[in-house]
């Protein structure tokens, strides 16, 4: 009877065993296979308005063999500005395009059979703060589109699980860009906006001036008359 126990417990402690190993490989295991992802590097963190700093969007694929990836990110311009994005390690070209509020950057292989898995970097992006604020930088990601965030198996399925995109959230420190000081020049004012600049008008000359120009004019015609008189007489 107590041989029998034994094995009964023997056969209880090893299916116990097996289902453990069968719920670690079907919940563990097979959660970081979906878990292909693209995320930021660094996440947080605090920096002065005015100042570079550089985000790393990076890839992980969880060991599956990808040929492709993409990345579209949203921010608000009127906090951040993008100063310049470059190419990552992880693929052999990256193209990017710049928009109002949204950036896209692509990676693929100049090998179109070549396919990768790992780690590594997607691309860098160099932003700017362009006023004291806190900001964040979101991952584009929608099911069964191809306009978005995604990751591109070899066979050419997206394999991106965008509850797994890593988000970033960044403080902006400072008083950001002060308004230019115009110094106003000085010019004269008028009291009166109607104001006409008076011409000058002549002045009668007074009377005694009259009196010295004109008694002498008339001496001098009747003595003209006078020796005209004596001529002809």
């Amino acid at each position: 009877m107590k041989i029998f126990k034994k094995i009964l417990n023997r056969r209880v402690i090893k299916t116990g065993k097996v289902f453990g190993v069968l719920f670690f490989l079907f919940f563990v295991l097979a959660k970081r296979v979906d878990a292909q992802k693209i995320y930021l590097n660094p996440s947080t963190g605090s920096f002065a308005v005015g100042e570079n700093f550089t985000v790393e969007v990076r890839l992980d694929t969880e060991g599956q063999g990808v040929v492709a990836a993409d990345a579209k990110i949203s921010f608000d311009s009127s906090q951040l500005e993008i100063v310049e994005v470059n190419k990552g390690d992880f693929f052999d070209e990256v193209a990017h395009y710049v928009g109002t509020n949204s950036v896209l950057v692509g990676g693929f292989f100049n090998d179109l059979y070549k396919k990768k898995s790992g780690t590594g970097i997607l691309a860098t992006i160099i932003f700017k703060g362009k006023t004291a604020a806190t900001t964040s930088l979101v991952f584009n990601c929608v099911a069964g589109k191809s306009d978005d965030s995604n990751i591109f198996s070899a066979s050419g399925v997206d394999i991106i699980k965008c509850g797994s995109l890593g988000n970033g959230g960044y403080t902006l420190q400072g008083q950001g860009p002060q308004p230019t000081l115009i110094i106003p020049t000085a010019t004269p004012t008028v009291s009166n906006p109607n104001f006409l600049t008076p011409t000058p008008t002549l002045t009668p000359p007074t009377s005694g001036v009259v009196e010295m120009t004109v008694i002498p004019a008339l001496s001098g015609i009747l003595m003209l008359f006078l020796g005209g008189s004596f001529l002809f007489r």
